[in-house]
């Protein structure tokens, strides 16, 4: 095209960027290739990830882009965290105050789940207070970080709690990131 790849329209909601490249990562193909898909408006849409804006940023380098940095990398760390969670039914069950059972290391437990994300060692855990079944340091009754890969055939009990285990804290130090809690 004669007259450019980046074109800024002027409309009546304001102005539209028409981006046929973006510096630092190409034109559409390469463009793509740092592409998330997310619904938005209910619809599913082609969306800039955080890698690619950041990478954009960095290459356009402006002040107004690069004071946008440390908040987009921040982004990203979260973003990556999330994408760590894999069990859902741990978020519903606190949620829902609902006690669940599940074998942890072959071991069944009963648990009153509190908080649930990410952990310092990059791990998806579940911060719980075990109300039941066994336990290796003989304390059954205990507040526990437990990790999700160690766990298996996870149900509710159909029981639920009403208030959390006494040394309950949303912002558990033994996590990077909490995806859900109490």
């Amino acid at each position: 095209m004669k007259s450019g790849l980046n074109f800024t329209l002027t409309t009546d909601l304001g102005d539209l960027d028409l981006l046929g490249e973006l510096k630092g990562l190409g034109g559409y193909a390469e463009v793509l290739s740092f592409a998330e898909e997310m619904e938005l408006f209910d619809m599913r849409c082609k969306v800039l990830s955080f890698e690619g804006l950041i990478k954009n940023k960095r290459a356009v380098g402006r002040s107004k882009d690069l004071r946008l940095l440390p908040e987009l990398e921040a982004l990203l760390e979260i973003s990556q965290l999330q994408k760590k969670i894999s069990n859902t039914a741990i978020c519903k069950a606190i949620q829902n105050k609902a006690v669940i059972q599940f074998n942890y290391e072959g071991k069944l437990r009963i648990v009153e789940p509190q908080c649930h994300g990410i952990s310092t060692a990059g791990k998806e855990v579940v911060r719980g207070f075990q109300t039941g079944g066994h336990s290796r340091s003989r304390r059954s009754i205990a507040e526990k970080l437990f990790e999700v890969a160690k766990i298996s055939e996870i149900k509710e009990t159909g029981d639920t709690f009403s208030h959390p285990g006494p040394h309950y804290n949303a912002d558990d130090q033994a996590m990077a990131y909490v995806h859900c809690h109490l």
